[in-house]
């Protein structure tokens, strides 16, 4: 996991700028505070895919193509 600075909202939003490239170089996140409790945190944007590729990871067991045999009917219920 990658490093977190403290820092106060004051020193925050003086040093914006440079904060956000340090973010973006080094992957290190900042928490931003408020009177010493936690306002937000702020980390890179990642670069990972949404979805990973699952092949191999799923067996399928019979035939998932075909219709079924008995007709579902909504009615029932």
């Amino acid at each position: 996991m990658a490093r977190e600075l403290v820092i106060p909202i004051e020193d925050f939003e003086q040093r914006l700028k440079s904060l956000l490239e340090e973010v973006a170089a080094t992957g290190e996140e900042i928490v931003v505070t408020e009177d010493g409790r936690p306002l937000v945190r702020v980390a890179r944007e990642s670069t990972a895919p949404v979805r990973e590729d699952i092949s191999g990871m799923v067996k399928v067991l019979g035939d998932i193509e075909s219709p079924l045999e008995d007709e579902w009917q909504s009615s029932k219920w």
